[in-house]
């Protein structure tokens, strides 16, 4: 557990819904990332992340069938593209001891497509992982009258892969638009033991299991617009999947229960809770300065709010949903940065990619009355991050293409790595 160069995943946040045993309000928000899933809305392939990420006004292969479909019309051959990814994060955990980073990785398949030009529109199947989250942390609750505090130990396995067929279509010699449908699939794993120091009756008492999988549709629309010479601008506007979180069933443990031997009691099941993954709307400029030099640049405004729409908490034993109060979550704007200059090494090009990625922070913050709910002094706005990456591309052979990157911030270390095979 340390501070450090990893990311602020925060997968505790739907757990606060959903999964956390408390039986008060202020249980429930005594950590600030138990609100709101910290989304990393990469666009994949590795030469966009090398680039910050970047790509919305560039889009000219086969990842654009979810950065922005429009740029499908860019394709002259069908091809295929692969992506793998993997990192280390950090989740930031708020509690009565104050801030405690836990590290955690994960990897996985984060993109695959085929694109297929025909004529004036470009047809493509794909599949992306917006999510893929492993995260271990404990909380620790405020000490008691009676000399007792309570901990909680927590894991959580989260994924949400999209399957999706996208096209694009030139309106002209100078603009296209695209649209891509998917269907979305969270598979959500929790438990959380509670335990009990000190007291009367140290040890555990309370757990919790959460189970869930949902699906839910998503929808893209964008433009790709050649403005002048070596100028182009891409619109991108990206509906976010809502799903629904359930099956959460909660345990007491009983010491007088089963001969004095003490077992565990299911209290029941908790009511449903919304998830909804935030509205995406990006524009994004590329330009060529000249065969081999591309500076691209996007802009996104990400509606983190809709995380907390339906927050909700078990207030009492009847695991009924309520609303929770004197929360808020601010929408970002995040800024990406990329530059590729393309090299002849030996008759074939090399690729050297730099980028840089503006994160504003975008947790849960406590504005309600402290007086009411003094874990809320907890619960507050962190710092942005600022991520730098680079990579590198190059030619196996005529048309397989091979793509490296890396990406660091204060809170976060990614690797990627692409493959595009082209077809003659």
């Amino acid at each position: 557990m340390k501070a450090g160069k990893k990311t602020l995943l925060g997968l505790a946040t739907v757990s606060a819904a959903v999964l956390i045993h408390a039986t008060t309000a202020q249980a429930l928000v005594a950590s600030p990332d138990v609100f709101g899933l910290d989304f990393r809305f990469n666009n994949p392939g590795a030469r966009a992340n090398a680039m910050g990420g970047a790509f919305i006004g560039l889009a000219d292969d086969a990842t654009a069938a979810y950065t922005n479909p429009a740029g499908l019309t860019v394709l002259t051959k069908p091809e295929v593209s692969v992506e793998y990814k993997a990192g280390d994060y950090t989740t930031r955990v708020g509690d009565a001891l104050g801030y405690t980073d836990y590290e955690k990785s994960a990897s996985g398949l984060s993109f695959l497509s085929y694109a297929y030009p025909a004529k004036n529109t470009t047809i493509t199947i794909f599949r992306h992982q917006l999510m893929n989250t492993k995260a271990d942390f404990t909380w620790h609750d405020i000490s008691r009258n009676d000399g007792s505090s309570e901990q909680s130990v927590y894991s959580i396995d989260s994924q949400i892969n999209t399957l999706g067929i996208g096209l694009g279509t030139k309106l002209g010699e100078q603009m296209s638009l695209g649209l891509a449908v998917g269907l979305a699939q969270l598979d959500y794993f929790s438990t959380g033991i509670r335990y009990s120091l000190g007291g009367t009756t140290p040890g555990a008492n309370g757990k919790t299991k959460t189970e869930s999988t949902d699906n839910a549709e998503q929808y893209t629309v964008s433009l790709l617009w050649n403005v002048a010479g070596e100028l182009n601008l891409g619109m991108v506007y990206r509906q976010g999947p809502k799903f629904r979180l359930k099956d959460s069933t909660e345990w007491r443990f009983n010491p007088t229960a089963d001969g004095g031997r003490g077992a565990w009691q299911e209290m029941g099941t908790w009511a449903e809770a919304e998830f909804k993954v935030p509205d995406v709307y990006g524009l994004g400029l590329s330009y060529r300065f000249e065969p081999n030099l591309t500076v691209a640049l996007d802009a996104n405004y990400v509606e983190y709010s809709d995380l907390i729409d339906e927050f909700i908490s078990n207030e009492g034993n009847d695991f009924q949903a309520t609303q929770m109060e004197g929360f808020s979550l601010d929408d970002e704007v995040e800024v990406r940065l990329g530059i590729e200059y393309v090299l002849d090494v030996a008759g074939s090009p090399l690729a050297l990619r730099a980028g840089y990625y503006y994160r504003p922070d975008h947790r849960v913050y406590f504005t309600g009355d402290l007086a009411q709910f003094p874990g809320g002094q907890n619960i507050q706005k962190g710092d942005d991050d600022h991520i730098g990456s680079l990579g590198v591309g190059f030619l196996v052979s005529p048309a397989l293409q091979v793509d490296l990157a890396a990406s660091m911030g204060e809170m976060a270390t990614e690797g990627f790595v692409s493959l595009v095979y082209r077809f003659e």
